[in-house]
């Protein structure tokens, strides 16, 4: 009897064993996946923030976005304050700013570097191309910024409160002025503006081509 309550416990003793290994299988597993989901992310924000020709989101004021922000869908506009990026929006409460921009929440994401959008669980972001009516308005100039009047054009190096100081193309600084005085010259912000969704635009050459007929026999007839 004692040999086989012997062997019954030694059996006992290796399965315990073997089942705490496998755990410890699976939670090393786990966390090996965990480790490659953020790397992966991590990936997609560097390729995103690459695309856009930037290493962070300082020079972003104003601008919209769409990200997932701790698991929610959400889209609004990017604050920037005392150096730090806030993503404000409807749907996600966070660290709040002092302008909010007109939504009812802030989420707070560091400099907006691709490493502080994946550590502020900041996923999916995207950055909304300006319409050219925003173009237009544009004049919160920030560090980085190319601004353009016909063929002059500046980078906006150093700002404090309203002062902003620009480089020109031979790297010389100019005088100190205002946002609203760069904007009244007629200086404008160097960005493509999105495409008009719906308008597709031709030439009257393109349409006599398309037709086969001389462009001087087309007349344009409005629809009644």
């Amino acid at each position: 009897m004692k040999i086989v309550w012997r062997w019954w416990q030694g059996r006992r003793v290796r399965k315990s064993a073997m089942k705490e290994l496998a755990s410890q299988f699976v939670l090393a597993a786990e966390g090996v996946k965990r480790f490659a989901d953020v790397m992966k992310q991590a990936s997609v924000h560097i390729k995103l923030l690459k695309m856009h020709e930037m290493n962070n989101l300082l020079n972003c004021n104003g601008r919209r976005f769409s990200a997932n922000i701790a698991g929610t869908e959400t889209s609004g506009k990017i604050r920037v304050e005392d150096g730090s990026v806030y993503l404000c929006q409807n749907d996600k409460h966070g660290a709040p700013c002092a302008d909010k921009l007109d939504f009812e929440f802030s989420w707070t994401v560091g400099e907006g570097t691709p490493e502080k959008l994946v550590e502020n669980s900041v996923t999916d972001f995207k950055l909304a191309p300006m319409t050219a009516e925003e173009i237009e308005a544009y004049k919160d100039w920030q560090v980085g910024n190319v601004i353009a009047k016909e063929d002059i054009r500046f980078e906006v190096i150093f700002r404090s409160g309203e002062l902003v100081v620009c480089k020109t193309k031979y790297g010389d600084a100019t005088p100190n002025y205002t946002c609203d005085e760069l904007h009244r010259a007629g200086y404008r912000l160097v960005a493509e503006p999105e495409p008009e969704e719906g308008i597709v635009k031709v030439t009257m050459d393109e349409i006599a081509e398309k037709m086969g007929v001389p462009v001087e026999r087309l007349r344009v007839k409005k629809e009644e």
